[in-house]
């Protein structure tokens, strides 16, 4: 058994379901079959038939999706690499969550 999504015209995934290859072929409508190549699927998702992935869910409204990486991307970069930050939407930027611990 393998994990399929069916996709609409407009690429978008209607369905996800577990099932065997043959139940797939007696579907109707265009079944793609969830793969690590291809990305997770959710209902909602959009397929891109182009690069036969999966295109993520947008995390964030202002964020910019990037063919090259096939990510959303921040428009103020990547996330810092050390300590917790979030995105904070409203002002565009990370936000350090917890800043590091000061040696006493």
């Amino acid at each position: 058994m393998s994990t399929y999504a069916k996709v609409n015209l407009n690429n978008i995934v209607e369905n996800v379901i577990i099932a065997d290859s043959s139940y797939i072929l007696s579907q109707e409508g265009m079944w793609i079959e969830v793969t690590t190549l291809t990305g997770p699927a959710n209902g909602g998702q959009e397929y891109s038939s182009e690069h036969k992935k999966f295109i993520p869910e947008k995390p964030f409204e202002s964020w910019i999706f990037d063919e090259d990486s096939f990510e959303w991307v921040s428009p103020a970069g990547a996330k810092p690499s050390s300590g917790y930050w979030s995105w904070n939407e409203l002002d565009q930027e990370w936000t350090e969550l917890i800043s590091e611990l000061s040696e006493e």
